[in-house]
């Protein structure tokens, strides 16, 4: 399966039509093409047919060929609505060669949940989404392709349906109002794995940050070891064996000799092991360095100096630790770096005493593993942001979904980490520069004590409003309501212990 490319081609043509331009994954049928019809970014951007039903190389092709039940999925640079209410086509799918075959056709927003739409078969391209039943306002960002393996050639080097391009009419739909959490979210990429695309570069490397940089990633997390000459490197693990042609550990060798061993290769190309500093040097404008400090607590003032050395601007970077003591050590001799508790535990499986003892070990953040369900760590989330700590999410042993990210961006998570660079682009929100306003207007009447919370429903609907001191243990206040205009509570002879107070208001379905 190949997932996650590219292809940059945002505009619409003369006529009004958006072509796909990432590649959300490829799954090939059996039997699969030939590699030289193999590759899924010829499908992408603007019809090119040549003319040729015959590919020498893969280099040289101009389509992809799906195989005998094979599937494509692809994206748009932005959330389109379905139709225009006219009976014309508002989908093309662009097949070639000699013969043309079936090819189902499904719609979706999340890349999750999918709404099939016919198929395109005897030469027939375009879709009427008006045609097929769909809600008015239907809004998608994908489109999934899938041969008929009862239709056409099901054997030969470009078996299944050749596809060269697909395009919707450019109508772009802009929801009402982002996802909670939308404008303060900042996705870095997994440095050892900076997509799903195929190929790319070895991770931890000087070519990663330079392919992180071309998918509009706000930056990076790259994890550091040290030589046996003490230099800090970029690698993810303690042995050779799992990321390089090298044998033993890392530790048992200088920098120097490290250089003999290759990450692997990019665009023909050998990829070595680099040194922190090298790395820091040719971080893009702008973007965020995090550094998982795999490395004894001791050893933190020689990743300083290698910082120092490298001249970078160090409110742009980050470490993850797993010792506070190291974190500590490194800001002492890094003003500026910010510094983040890292533990591969979700969320839901950890107290407020852990968060408030990351806070009390003058940490900056904490690093945890990205939760499956946004609803179990809310009051987690608002934990830790009351500590002054941001919260970094990253996905452990799996690649997660875009659906997994949402969560992270609806809880309020401040940085998540991930492989799927294309969550920001094709789910593309309007440009929110400021936080929404607060759900609460509140005003304090210092001599009477009371407080008084004002705010509008939206939509209006059943609501709870409850209390909390330490923003976990909630208290109805009043019971449910029933709001369709602005609404007030008026809460006197406020007490003088706890000397914070929380409100919130919960939807009760």
């Amino acid at each position: 399966m190949v997932t996650v490319e590219a292809a940059l081609t945002a505009e619409p043509d003369a006529e009004g039509l958006l072509f796909a331009d990432v590649v959300l994954s490829f799954e090939p049928g059996s039997p699969a093409p030939a590699e030289a019809y193999a590759h899924p970014g010829h499908a992408l951007g603007p019809p090119d047919y040549d003319g040729l039903p015959v590919c020498p190389e893969q280099a040289t092709c101009t389509f992809v060929s799906l195989g005998s039940g094979g599937r494509l999925t692809l994206g748009f640079s932005a959330p389109m609505q379905a139709g225009d209410g006219t009976p014309e086509p508002d989908l093309w799918v662009y097949e070639v060669g000699p013969a043309l075959e079936s090819t189902s056709v499904e719609l979706s927003l999340d890349g999750t949940s999918w709404i099939p739409v016919g198929a395109t078969r005897e030469g027939r391209p375009g879709v009427d989404l008006d045609a097929v039943g769909l809600p008015t306002g239907t809004v998608f960002a994908f489109v999934r392709l899938t041969d008929d393996a009862e239709d056409g050639a099901s054997t030969g080097p470009s078996a299944g349906a050749d596809i060269d391009a697909v395009a919707v009419a450019m109508r772009p739909s802009t929801p009402a109002e982002p996802p909670a959490g939308w404008f303060r979210t900042r996705l870095l990429a997994w440095g050892q794995c900076v997509s799903t695309a195929s190929p790319q570069p070895p991770g931890n490397s000087l070519e990663a940050v330079a392919y992180a940089q071309e998918l509009g990633y706000d930056g990076l997390e790259l994890d550091l070891r040290l030589t046996r000459d003490e230099i800090p490197i970029l690698l993810h693990d303690d042995v050779l064996e799992t990321t390089t042609n090298g044998r033993g550990q890392v530790t048992n060798y200088t920098f120097a000799e490290l250089q003999q061993f290759s990450l692997g290769t990019w665009q023909g190309q050998t990829v070595r092991i680099p040194r922190l500093e090298d790395v820091l040097r040719r971080l893009p404008p702008k973007a965020c360095f995090l550094g998982d400090f795999r490395i004894a607590a001791s050893q933190a003032g020689t990743v300083a100096d290698a910082v120092i050395r490298s001249g970078v601007d160090t409110a742009r970077l980050w470490f993850s630790v797993y010792d506070p003591s190291a974190g500590r050590t490194l800001r002492s001799q890094l003003p500026g770096i910010r510094v983040a508790l890292k533990e591969y535990a979700y969320p839901q499986d950890l107290g407020r005493d852990w968060i408030d003892a990351a806070a009390a070990a003058s940490m900056d953040g904490v690093m945890l593993q990205l939760p499956a369900d946004s609803h179990a760590v809310r009051d987690f989330v608002n934990r830790v942001h009351s500590q002054g700590l941001k919260l970094i999410l990253f996905v452990n042993y799996s690649y997660g979904t875009l659906t997994e990210l949402q969560h992270a961006i609806d809880v309020g998570a401040d940085y998540v980490l991930t492989v799927h660079a294309e969550f920001r682009r094709l789910i593309r929100w309007p440009d929110y520069t400021q936080a929404p306003p607060p759900p609460f207007r509140p005003a304090l009447n210092p001599v009477d004590r009371c407080i008084t919370l004002t705010w509008s429903p939206s939509p209006p609907h059943a609501y709870v409003l409850e209390t909390s001191a330490d923003l976990f243990d909630w208290t109805p206040v009043r019971l449910p309501f029933e709001i369709s205009a602005d609404s007030t509570f008026v809460r006197c002879a406020m007490p003088t212990s706890p000397p914070q107070c929380f409100y919130r208001l919960r939807y009760r379905p």
